[in-house]
C-alpha cells in the first residue's frame, strides 16, 4: 500500500465508489467493524479469549456476514 493511498481503498480494490460516497464516508460506516475486529483481537492478546483459529474463523465469518448483510456492495472484499 502506498502512503498516499487510503487504507480503505486497500480493502475495496475493484469497486470504484467514489460516486456515491467519498472515502470518509465509506471510513465512517466501515468503521464499527473494524472496531470490532479490533476489539477480538484485543481480548485474544489480553487472554480474555482463547487463542484459537476456529473461534476466531468463526467470529470473522459471522462478523462478515453481518457486514455484508448490513453494508450490502459497501462491505469488505476479502
Amino acid at each position: 500500500m502506498s502512503p498516499s493511498e487510503h487504507p480503505l481503498q486497500a480493502a475495496y480494490p475493484a469497486q470504484d465508489l467514489s460516486h456515491c460516497m467519498g472515502s470518509a464516508g465509506l471510513a465512517l460506516v466501515a468503521l464499527p467493524f473494524e472496531i470490532a475486529r479490533a476489539q477480538y483481537a484485543n481480548a485474544v492478546q489480553c487472554g480474555l479469549l482463547p487463542q484459537s483459529l476456529r473461534a476466531a474463523a468463526r467470529y470473522a465469518q459471522s462478523l462478515d456476514a453481518l457486514e455484508k448483510l448490513t453494508l450490502g456492495p459497501l462491505a469488505r472484499r476479502v
